[in-house]
Parts: C-alpha cells; structure tokens; sequence
C-alpha cells in the first residue's frame, strides 16, 4: 500500500503506486486507489498509470483510511498480486438517467469475460475453526457507484438482477471532499462521472465481508406519507421536518442539518431484522427533508441514534463479521482489507476517527495491508438479506491468503 500528498498531481500519483508495487515485488494483478478531489486528477492518474498498468479501479473520496489511519488530501493506492486471482472490470454510465440500468451495465460487462464460470461456480459451506459454518464463494464484486446522481439503491438493484440476490456485493460511493458538488470514478487509464464502476474478483483465495452500523432505534414508529426519492416531504401528514422538531423539543431554522442528525438519523425497518440508515442532510423551505439515499412512501421509519462508543463497536463487530465469513483466518493469513467507511461516522468521531481504524486492525491485524476512503453512501448484503445501499455504516471487505482446498482440508 502507497499513499502521498505531494503538491504536485502527476508525482502524488507516482510515488503513491511505486509504494504500492514495491510491497508486492512484482506485477500486480490489480490495483486500487482512492483520492481526494484537492488534485488534478486527470495528472494524478498518469502519475498512476506511469507505474500501474494492469486493471485498476478507484474513485475520488472524503478522506483515505490507509494503515497509518485516516488522511484527507492524499491518494492511496494498494496493489494485490496472486496467482490464485482474476479480477475483471466493469463500467455503467448515466445514473441520473436510468440508475438501475448503470448498475446492470457494470455487472454484465464485468462478467462478460467469464460468463460460464460464473454460472457454474457454486457457494460451499465450510466448517470454521470454532465450529460454525460459512458460506464460501468463489467470485464477489467491488462496487464504486456515484451516489450524487441519486438512484444508489437502484444502482444496486441493478447489479443484482445480472448477479442475483444473494451474490457478494461490497462498495462505497465516491466523495468529493464533503464539496457535494461532483464525484469521479477511476477504471484503467479513465475518469468518469455518475457512473459506477466495477471489479469482479474471481478467486479461489477465501473472502469475507462484514457491515454494521450501531445505530439503535430510539423514536416512535413514524409513516412517510409523502416521499419523492430520498426526498422526505411529510411524515404522519405533516412537513417531515417536524418530526425532528418534536424530537428535539426545538425548532430547526439551519438549511444544513449537522452533527446532531448524523448521530439521529431515519431507519427504515429491513426484513432481515436490522435497520438501514438514511441521513437527513439538508432541510427545504417547504420543510421537506433530503437524504443521502432513497425513502419509500408509506414506509415506516423510526429517529435513530448513535455515539462514539456504539461506532467504533459496531466497526470491531464488523471487522469479526469479516473475518468469520473468512473462516476465521490468522490475522497472518490476511492478504488485505478494504474499508467502506461512511463520511457521517468520521463526523460523529471527529478527531477520534482513528479509534474505529485502529479497532479494526485489532481483529484483522497490525501489519495487514489496509486501504479505505470514507464514502457518500455504502453497499453491502446483511445476514439474511440482498445487498443494498446504506448510509452511516462500515463495510469491510478481506482476502485472505487461504484456498477453499485448504478450508476443506482443515474442516475435515
């Protein structure tokens, strides 16, 4: 893993994939990279591609979370080598126009290349080490889908009508610096926007992925009687701000809605038991309320809370989640972890944003190779449940340096 802030655009670039490359001493077999919107990224890319030449994906973010701990205004870039991996990119344009066919499009020309194999592949239950049981795929996708353009959920939506429901779909939105202007995605030599952006990993190395929020319910039951996309306009028939009103016992004047909604946001109720988040950003005139992703009229939805404890806890379970989908690896048999960590949590945090990194490396190790941003929006399947779009969670994603063959090998 590399990272760097140089001034210069096209030389953060490259000292950040030399960095990257001289850890793995060889070709890698893919790359990826996030960055902040402070460079030229167009020149920070040549500088990428000046080192890197194999597949690559990445985005522009709101902070870098590499092994050092969190960063803003860097790039980082990891590079994975193995030849027990392949790894095929995938692109879908025009979310504003048709989100759920750009994520149709993404999933279908990633999988273009390897078709068959993806339909015959099957999921293995292996036994773990202390004696549960996990479900073992050969292939996952990372997902980068512009989350500015609206349509996250859809974007999903779209990559499992090509994958299936219960295919392993981890990512993050890109970010621009909290700017909330224009987000960017990276695929090989190229720059797009709201667009999505894709990797198919098929491997026979093991993966696991863990998602948690540690948001709890603490409002009454609320019904969304008038919605447009994420855009609340009434809850129980009345302008949607008032329900934060009467929660806060005050009347809420600011257009930007602060730290105190991030730490009380909207949940909406999920099958699977759990709840996912919605963060309500910005207050309309008309006392509508906008959120970083779609609310469905008629749902029902409950003020939620969360604080610094009940984060960094919820990122320690996640990282478990990992690890156990894993099988339970060493934290010696970890290849390497990507982080989808949601802007909102390094608010809530602020300058103990570190802690939730350094939580994690407690489970999946010190010395594991480590790259993550902070996200305008997170995807991630939960237990029981279809992958889907949430806000104010971490999803964190491992390859571990263990084959399927040895997990069975072991189990027996």
């Amino acid at each position: 893993m590399g990272s760097s802030k140089d001034e210069d655009s096209f030389k953060a670039g490259k000292e950040a994939a030399q960095l990257a490359v001289d850890e793995i001493d060889g070709e890698p077999i893919f790359s990826i990279m996030f960055s902040s919107v402070k460079f030229d990224l167009e020149k920070l890319l040549e500088g990428v591609r000046s080192v890197i030449k194999g597949p690559l994906l990445g985005c522009s973010d709101a902070g870098e979370i590499t092994n050092d701990g969190v960063e803003t205004g860097s790039v980082a870039v990891m590079s994975i080598k193995s030849d027990e991996m392949k790894v095929n990119l995938g692109l879908g344009e025009n979310i504003g126009e048709n989100a759920r066919k750009a994520g149709q499009d993404a999933a279908t020309s990633a999988i273009s290349g390897i078709g068959e194999e993806l339909k015959t592949a099957s999921h293995i239950f292996i036994k773990t080490k202390s004696g549960g049981f996990t479900n073992v795929s050969p292939h996952s996708m990372i997902i980068l889908p512009d989350a500015l353009s609206g349509g996250g959920a859809d974007v999903v939506r779209g990559v499992t009508d090509v994958l299936g429901l219960h295919f392993p779909i981890v990512g993050g939105s890109p970010g621009d610096d909290l700017q909330m202007k224009k987000t960017y995605e990276f695929l090989n030599d190229k720059i797009y926007s709201d667009a999505v952006v894709a990797a198919l990993i098929s491997t026979e190395l093991v993966t696991g992925f863990g998602v948690r929020h540690g948001w709890h319910p603490v409002g009454k039951p609320m019904t969304v009687t008038k919605s447009e996309g994420g855009r609340i306009i009434e809850i129980d028939g009345k302008p949607a701000i008032k329900a934060y009103e009467e929660f806060f016992g005050r009347e809420i004047s600011e257009k930007a809605l602060g730290r105190e909604f991030a730490c009380n946001s909207c949940g909406i109720p999920a099958w699977e038991g759990e709840y996912r988040l919605r963060w309500p950003i910005i207050k309309n005139e008309d006392g509508s309320i906008v959120c970083a992703a779609e609310i469905p009229e008629n749902c029902v939805i409950r003020i939620m809370s969360g604080d610094e404890k009940s984060a960094i806890e919820a990122a320690k379970t996640a990282a478990e989640e990992a690890m156990m989908r894993a099988g339970e690896p060493e934290p010696d048999d970890i290849a390497a972890c990507i982080i989808f960590d949601c802007i909102s949590r390094k608010q809530l945090l602020g300058r103990d944003a570190d802690k939730e990194i350094d939580v994690i490396k407690s489970v999946i190790g010190k010395e594991t190779p480590l790259i993550g941003f902070y996200t305008y929006g997170e995807q991630a399947p939960t237990f029981g449940a279809p992958a889907g779009f949430h806000n104010q969670t971490v999803v964190i994603y491992i390859i571990s340096k263990i084959t399927q063959g040895d997990m069975v090998t072991r189990s027996l």
